[in-house]
């Protein structure tokens, strides 16, 4: 499902760099009346922060226009170029759009936490609570790590990779296994931990300087799902089928298997009544033994009817609960939310501004 457009009067601004745009106004007019010289060699190794501004708008407005084209590959590529060298909570929102629309959830999860923390405070409170939803999103596809360490000093590293740990202390990883690993000279603490998307996950490590390096495994703790987040569904048992089902195959060998020898003892004393006289038996006109065969082909016949009877109950009871399993018991649901609406924005561009409008 797509999200409907915003209206001309609903437009929020993201990704206007203001202080670039500080920067080239009060130069744009000087730059109308004289072509600026030509750099000199000194010149030409650096880079003025109006070139540098001018490179991250022209960056900006180039990934902007393959966003709106649905090239978002191309647009996270130039986005990160401008990231590179200018970090600022407009790129790093841009860039969580870009990363929601490739499936890239940690990544965009990063960049929108980074767009929040550093968020001007001169931008209206609703485009805040955008890029709020879009890291909601996000986060719903990773796990969140709750990262305490002392002392502060220490080094982190995610995987063996070493990882600068943001102010607030959280971290987005991929769900599975993780090693998380804090060390300062010889000493270090370790944890080996499994993660599950949408769920917050607190790790303290400490670091005793001097001390051997110490390694634990930790679970996630059920008490960490974030109270926005809908724990997984527990799997469906599957001994239910298979006993259900053996039950209702059971039942139906019972029932044909006896229903067959009821219906062979029935035909025997068909055939032994035709034989006998209504009082044969009694008055002793026919041997006993034909009397007593004539019997037991009853007896049997009423028994065998009555177990095919019960086997029949067996095998429908049995196959309406293998139904019933399959038909309504509920199926495992995974962490992630299903259903979610992704972002549709659109991109307006004009001499002085880039603004993006839409929602998360």
């Amino acid at each position: 499902m797509t999200a409907k457009p915003f209206g001309a009067k609903q437009v929020k601004r993201i990704a206007t760099f203001v202080s670039a745009l500080a920067v080239l106004s009060p130069m744009r007019n000087a730059n109308a009346q004289s072509p600026a010289p030509a750099p000199t060699s000194t010149e030409a190794q650096s880079v003025s922060p109006t070139t540098e501004s001018q490179h991250v708008r022209d960056l900006m407005r180039r990934g902007f226009a393959a966003f709106d084209a649905n090239n978002y590959e191309s647009a996270r590529a130039l986005l990160l170029e401008a990231w590179t060298i200018r970090k600022s909570y407009d790129v790093a929102a841009a860039l969580g759009q870009c990363e929601i629309e490739l499936r890239q959830y940690r990544d965009a999860a990063e960049h929108l936490d980074y767009a929040l923390h550093n968020f001007a405070p001169k931008e209206k409170p609703a485009l805040e609570a955008q890029i709020q939803d879009g890291l909601t999103l996000a986060k719903q596809y990773v796990a969140t790590l709750q990262v305490q360490i002392t002392p502060a000093t220490a080094e982190l590293r995610v995987d063996n990779v070493a990882v600068r740990l943001p102010p607030g202390g959280t971290l987005y990883v991929e769900p599975g296994a993780h090693v998380i690993e804090a060390s300062q000279g010889v000493a270090s603490d370790r944890r080996e931990i499994t993660v599950a998307a949408g769920r917050d996950h607190h790790v303290d490590l400490h670091v005793s300087p001097g001390a051997p390096a110490t390694a634990s495994t930790s679970v996630p703790n059920p008490g960490d799902t974030p109270p926005n987040a809908q724990p997984p569904t527990a799997s469906r048992p599957t001994w239910i089928p298979i006993v259900t089902g053996g039950l209702a195959l059971a039942g139906t060998a019972t029932w044909l298997g006896f229903w067959a020898a009821s219906s062979s003892a029935r035909d025997d004393a068909q055939k032994y009544q035709s034989e006998l006289g209504p009082s044969d038996c009694t008055s002793g006109a026919a041997s006993p033994t034909t009397c007593d065969s004539a019997r037991d082909a009853y007896d049997r016949s009423r028994t065998n009817a009555t177990i095919s009877h019960v086997g029949l109950g067996v095998a429908i009871a049995g196959g309406a609960a293998t139904l019933g399993y399959f038909l309504f018991w509920p199926r495992a649901q995974p962490s992630t939310a299903t259903g979610i609406t992704l972002p549709t924005v659109r991109v307006s561009r004009s001499e002085a501004t880039v603004v993006f409008d839409g929602k998360f």
